[in-house]
């Protein structure tokens, strides 16, 4: 189709970029952006769509408008999605367009109320070796943070989010950035009793003093 055309033409004008991850490209259309959010569910499509949607989210406006299209539940409900060619690369750059979306208020919002936090937390689990997952899930996550909200969503999955964040460090022992992020997170999480509950049930002290 025309549109499958589009997102095809301009992601691959961008695999130059695919780190940076960013654009200054401003486009701001509803239509487009129903489009995008539609295509995101279509296995054929989907990378493609998410790519596109993460790069034009790094624009406020684009952001907003991908958010009233309903961007974030169709990512979403990808990441839940149990689909047979279920791949890291996906995964990846899903997570990298809810880290972009939740650099403002109404996408850290939209993503706690949606479930967001529980979603983020199951890839990186299913996904644990995959280095650019745990990255990007960890950066959802920290950028959540931002919102006062985020405490009755990450305590209502203490259990999981510390055990998860332990294992990320586990599994990555020599990547400094991993280790960071995952210390601001436990660190985070033990403002409260109940989340500092969570971490030594999960057995977070020894791994936190190794690398201290």
């Amino acid at each position: 189709s025309g549109f499958a055309s589009h997102v095809l033409a301009f992601v691959n004008a961008w695999q130059s970029e695919r780190d940076q991850m960013e654009t200054n490209e401003i486009f701001v259309d509803e239509a487009l952006m129903q489009q995008l959010t539609a295509a995101i569910g279509y296995s054929e499509l989907s990378w493609y769509a998410l790519k596109l949607g993460c790069l034009m989210a790094r624009a406020d406006a684009n952001s907003l408008s991908l958010l009233r299209a309903g961007g974030v539940g169709a990512t979403l409900e990808t990441l839940r999605a149990d689909w047979p060619d279920e791949s890291a690369s996906r995964v990846e750059v899903a997570l990298a367009l809810m880290q972009n979306v939740a650099y403002s208020n109404e996408g850290v919002t939209t993503i706690l109320h949606a479930g967001g936090v529980g979603v983020v937390l199951g890839v990186m689990k299913e996904h644990a070796h995959a280095v650019a997952v745990q990255k990007n899930g960890l950066g959802v996550l920290w950028n959540l943070c931002d919102s006062d909200e985020h405490w009755a969503a990450f305590l209502s999955e203490g259990p999981s989010m510390a055990a998860v964040l332990l294992a990320t460090m586990r599994h990555h022992p020599d990547d400094r950035r991993i280790e960071e992020l995952v210390v601001d997170m436990l660190w985070d999480i033990s403002s409260t009793g109940e989340g500092q509950a969570h971490i030594l049930s999960a057995g977070g002290v020894p791994p936190i003093l190794h690398v201290m």
